[in-house]
């Protein structure tokens, strides 16, 4: 959503929390225009890569052999999608 309104917002300071869960802890970070353009970059490369794994992109259609399991069952415990390969 930034990015949408950085146009019209472009003289305001703009700063965000990264949120670690596993230490409970919040760090600020600072939103320049070079640190956006780069976490656009890391996003739109990452969406590419999780479409790339599809059946059919278009219909949102995976098959689960496309994505292996993990050996570490410890991670599982905090895995959103857990149910979806029964674990």
């Amino acid at each position: 959503y930034l990015r949408q309104t950085q146009p019209e917002w472009r003289h305001v300071p703009i700063r965000g929390i990264v949120y670690n869960l596993v230490d409970d802890r919040q760090e600020e970070v600072g939103l320049d225009p070079t640190t956006l353009e780069a976490v656009e970059t890391e996003i739109k490369a990452d969406i590419a890569h999780l479409r790339g794994l599809l059946v059919e992109p278009q219909a949102n259609l995976a098959e689960i052999n496309r994505f292996p399991m993990i050996d570490d069952r410890a991670i599982c415990r905090g895995c959103q999608f857990r149910e979806l390969c029964g674990r």
